[in-house]
C-alpha cells in the first residue's frame, strides 16, 4: 500500500470515528443534554470534513488552494453552529408550556391538591399574605402565601416539622395580579420521592423534586382561605370557586376540571372581579365542603327516615388485599312516597393503574348489586311513621323505590365512563346521577354567596362516619 493510500484509509477511518462512533456514543449511551451534545457533533463533523480533505488532497494542505476549502467549511459550519445555538437557547430560555419535567403531569399521586379561580391583588404589608392554609390532625401543613417581599410561595410541612417550599415568578410568566386565573398547587408522594408544583390555568410555572418521601399522615386536610390557620395574616384576593383534595390530578384531568369550573362559573353568572365580589383583604373561615360532608347531609326528608350502611370492597395491590368501606344511605321520603339511595365512593389510588379505574369498577359492582343493598336494609330495618293529626300511618316497607341513585365520586369520571355506568344502572331499572368535585365547587359557591350554610364535617373511623369534634348537626 502506497503512502497516498495509507493517508486516504486513515482519513476515512478518522471520519467514521468522528461522524458515526462519537455521536452514537454521545446520544445512545451517555445521553447528554442536547445543548452540549449538538455542539460536540458539529465539531466532529467539521473535523471529519477536514480529515477527508487532508487525506484525499494531492497537496496535503501544503499550498494555499488546498487550505482554503477546509477553512471555508469550518467558517460556514461554525456560523451554522452559532445560529443553531442562539435558536436553541432562545427557545428554551422561558418556562416551557408543557409539564414534561413533572411526573405529576402524567399520574395521580397521594398528597395534596388545591385549585381555585382567583384574582390576587397587591397588598402593601410587610408580612405573609395567605391565600390558603390547610393542615391535618397529625400536624402536616400545606400553604400558599405571598412572602413579606411579595414572592408567591407554596410550602408543605411534614409530620416531623420539616418545611419544603417552591416559589413562582410574578407576571405573565408566572402568577399575574388583578387577573382571574385558575391557580393549582400540588404535592405528590411516591415510595422514594416527593414532587411539588404550581400551575396557572393548567400551565406549570414552578416545580421541585425531593429525592425522598415525606410523611403527610392521614392527608385529611382542613383549613382556611384568606388567612393562616390562626386566622391571622390575611391576604387580598377575589375568589370564585375553590376546592382541595388529598390526591394530585394529572394534566388531562386538571384541564377537564378547569374547563368544567369555567362552565360552572359562566352558568352561575359569577365573576370574581365583578363589582359585588370581595376585593378587600378577606378572611374566609372554614374550608370548602368535602364531598363526604355533602353526601351525609344532602337529601334530608321533612317526613321520613334515612338508613345508613356500608359495603365492604377488597382492593389488591402488589399481592396484598385491603378492605375499603363504601358508604351508602337509603332515604325513605314519606311525603313524596319514594325511596332513593346514595353512595359515596372516595378517591382510590393504586400505583400502576389508570386514574378513576378503581372507582369505575366499584360503581359497576354497585349497579349489579343495587337491589341487594336496598333489600338488605329494607328487610331488616323499617319503621311505621304517623304524622300529627293524620289517622293513617305509613310503613317504610311499603314505600316504593323511585329508581333514583346518587353516586358521590371523589375521582374524576369522564363523560364516556358515566355513560357506560348509566347504562349498567338502567339495566337494573335505576337512573344514576353522578355528583363529583364540580358539585362540591357549586356547593362552595352557594355557601360563599350566602345562599346556604356549610354542612357539618364528618370523619371516617373504620366503618363508621363520625362528626368532627366541635361540629353540630344543623336542625
Amino acid at each position: 500500500m502506497s503512502e497516498e493510500q495509507r493517508k486516504q484509509v486513515a482519513a476515512v477511518f478518522i471520519s467514521f470515528v468522528l461522524t458515526v462512533a462519537i455521536p452514537s456514543l454521545v446520544f445512545g449511551m451517555i445521553k447528554v443534554d442536547p445543548s452540549w451534545g449538538w455542539p460536540l457533533v458539529g465539531i466532529c463533523i467539521l473535523l471529519s470534513a477536514t480529515a477527508l480533505i487532508w487525506g484525499f488532497s494531492k497537496h496535503h494542505l501544503t499550498d494555499w488552494r488546498a487550505k482554503m476549502l477546509p477553512l471555508i467549511l469550518m467558517v460556514v459550519g461554525f456560523s451554522i453552529y452559532l445560529i443553531g445555538a442562539y435558536w436553541y437557547f432562545a427557545s428554551h430560555s422561558s418556562q416551557p408550556d408543557s409539564n414534561e419535567y413533572s411526573p405529576l403531569a402524567a399520574e395521580s399521586l397521594p398528597g395534596f391538591s388545591a385549585t381555585g379561580a382567583l384574582s390576587i391583588h397587591d397588598l402593601a404589608a410587610s408580612r405573609r399574605k395567605y391565600v390558603f392554609d390547610f393542615h391535618t390532625p397529625e400536624g402536616a401543613r400545606a400553604s400558599f402565601y405571598f412572602s413579606a417581599k411579595d414572592y408567591p410561595i407554596f410550602a408543605i410541612t411534614d409530620l416531623q416539622g420539616e418545611t419544603y417550599s417552591i416559589d413562582a415568578p410574578l407576571g405573565n410568566e408566572g402568577i399575574p395580579l388583578n387577573k382571574v386565573v385558575y391557580l393549582t398547587c400540588e404535592v405528590g408522594v411516591t415510595n422514594n420521592a416527593t414532587y411539588l408544583r404550581i400551575l396557572v390555568d393548567g400551565r406549570e410555572v414552578a416545580h421541585q423534586e425531593l429525592h425522598m418521601a415525606i410523611d403527610l399522615g392521614s392527608k385529611s386536610w382542613a383549613g382556611t382561605l384568606g388567612t393562616d390557620k390562626d386566622r391571622q395574616n390575611t391576604g387580598a384576593f377575589s375568589a370564585g370557586l375553590f376546592g382541595n383534595g388529598h390526591v394530585t390530578m394529572p394534566d388531562d384531568h386538571l384541564k377537564s376540571h378547569i374547563e368544567n369550573a369555567r362552565k360552572l362559573m359562566a352558568a352561575l353568572g359569577f365573576n370574581p372581579d365583578s363589582e359585588g365580589a370581595q376585593t378587600s383583604p378577606v378572611a374566609v373561615g372554614g374550608a370548602p365542603p368535602k364531598l363526604l360532608d355533602l353526601y351525609v347531609n344532602d337529601f334530608q326528608p321533612q317526613l321520613g327516615l334515612t338508613w345508613h350502611g356500608y359495603a365492604e370492597f377488597t382492593l389488591t395491590t402488589n399481592g396484598k388485599s385491603q378492605s375499603l368501606p363504601i358508604f351508602y344511605k337509603i332515604v325513605d321520603d314519606v311525603n313524596a312516597n319514594a325511596k332513593f339511595v346514595s353512595f359515596y365512593v372516595p378517591t382510590i389510588y393504586i400505583k400502576g393503574t389508570e386514574p378513576s379505574s378503581q372507582s369505575v369498577s366499584i360503581i359497576g359492582t354497585i349497579a349489579d348489586h343495587l337491589q341487594s343493598y336496598i333489600n338488605d336494609i329494607g328487610t331488616n330495618h323499617w319503621a311505621v311513621i304517623k304524622s300529627a293529626g293524620v289517622s293513617d300511618s305509613t310503613s317504610t316497607k311499603d314505600i316504593p323505590f323511585s329508581g333514583r341513585v346518587y353516586i358521590y365520586h371523589a375521582d374524576d369520571l369522564s363523560t364516556s365512563q358515566k355513560a357506560d355506568l348509566q347504562k349498567m344502572f338502567a339495566a337494573h331499572g335505576a337512573k344514576a346521577q353522578f355528583l363529583g368535585m364540580d358539585y362540591a365547587l357549586a356547593a362552595w359557591s352557594e355557601i360563599r354567596l350566602g345562599n346556604t350554610k356549610p354542612p357539618p364535617e364528618y370523619e371516617v373511623h373504620g366503618n363508621q362516619l363520625q362528626l368532627v369534634p366541635g361540629q353540630k348537626i344543623q336542625p
